[in-house]
Order: structure tokens, then C-alpha cells, then sequence
């Protein structure tokens, strides 16, 4: 790996951590089934919603050892309540990736990514701010491995749906440029990357009108 990538590759890091690879909370809307079984307060559903706001709760204090094993029980909890394809496992799965994360276990935490993906592209009748998380986590992931033509695709795929449901000016959308002009700095595409930024500073200065 050239000098220049290894650089960009250390930027884009600098840049992840000012957004974060945040734990999701579990707060989905339910369907009509569902909302029976959780009606019914199954003592297993209770225990994984409790146990994810714990590893929320851990991973915002740094706690990073403590959260891991709680995420593992919740997510083999959804699964027992929910079967193994349920957003609810997604967030479990996207979890557990990110606390891998904080390790560099990026194999363990791409595979995860990849199957809480997979689910929410089965699951969901449409994209939300979990299924954007995730896209957006596994994209980041690709960039930090210097993996960039599978970043370039997640970020472009990335952002072309935060701009149709964000529309075109939002702050996530000019965020979504900023990685995406780090991963084309990172293939020496400058003029590419340099256009890119240039587009999310006139999102900014709009957004500061």
C-alpha cells in the first residue's frame, strides 16, 4: 500500500469518528403478529430489548468488553423470538459488528454486516434510518481495509438513497460525499474527490443560510 493511500486511509478514520459506528437501538415498527407477541411481554423479547439498551448504554461509555458478551445473548435472543431474517436481528447482528469494530476484527465484522443487510433487504418494504446505518457502517468498513472499489460502490449506492429519502441537501447526504471523495482520494482520483467536497461545502454554507 502506497504512502498516499495509507494517509487517506488514516483521514478517512479521522472522518468516520466524527459521525461514529453507533449501536442501534431496537424501536421498529411491528407488525400486527408481532405486536401480539410482544403483547404477550415473551420474557425472551423482553430480556434482548434490555440487554441491547445495556450494550448501548456500554458502548457509549467505552466499555467495549462488557458490551460484547450482552450483544451475543441478544442477538441469539431475537433469533429465538423472531427466527434468524427479522430486522430486529439485523440491529442485534449490526451490533455485534460494530463492537468487533473497536477490536479491527474486520472480517467478523463484514460478515455480520453482510447478514444484517441481507436481512433488511428481505424484511423492510422500504429503507430506514437502521437500513441506512448499516449500508453506511459495511461501506466504511470497505474503506478502512483500503477495500475502495467495494466502498466506492456501497458509498454510491449509499447515496443515492439517502438523497431520495433525505433529498439532496441534507446534512447525511453531504457526509455520505465527504467519504465517498476519501475513498476516491484513496484510488488517486483527486479531481473526482476535489468535486465531491467542493459540492459538500455549498450543502453546508445552504444549510448555514
Amino acid at each position: 500500500m502506497s504512502y498516499f493511500k495509507t494517509t487517506s486511509v488514516i483521514i478517512f478514520a479521522f472522518l468516520l469518528s466524527t459521525l461514529g459506528l453507533g449501536v442501534l437501538t431496537p424501536s421498529i415498527t411491528l407488525s400486527q403478529e408481532e405486536l401480539i407477541v410482544s403483547s404477550n411481554e415473551s420474557e425472551e423479547w423482553q430480556e434482548a430489548e434490555r440487554l441491547s439498551e445495556q450494550v448501548e448504554q456500554l458502548f457509549e461509555e467505552g466499555k467495549f468488553n462488557e458490551a460484547f458478551p450482552l450483544a451475543e445473548k441478544a442477538l441469539a435472543l431475537y433469533k429465538e423470538v423472531w427466527g434468524e431474517e427479522h430486522p430486529d436481528v439485523a440491529i442485534a447482528l449490526n451490533n455485534l459488528a460494530t463492537l468487533h469494530l473497536e477490536y479491527a476484527n474486520y472480517q467478523e465484522a463484514e460478515t455480520l454486516l453482510r447478514q444484517a443487510r441481507d436481512i433488511q433487504e428481505k424484511t423492510l418494504e422500504e429503507e430506514n434510518s437502521y437500513s441506512l446505518r448499516t449500508l453506511s457502517n459495511l461501506a466504511s468498513l470497505y474503506a478502512l481495509q483500503g477495500k475502495y472499489s467495494e466502498a466506492e460502490s456501497a458509498f454510491i449506492n449509499l447515496l443515492e438513497k439517502r438523497k431520495r429519502l433525505l433529498g439532496e441537501e441534507h446534512p447525511s447526504v453531504a457526509r455520505t460525499m465527504a467519504y465517498l471523495a476519501v475513498v476516491y482520494a484513496g484510488q488517486g482520483r483527486l479531481e473526482e474527490a476535489q468535486e465531491l467536497l467542493d459540492k459538500v461545502q455549498e450543502i453546508q454554507k445552504k444549510s448555514k443560510n
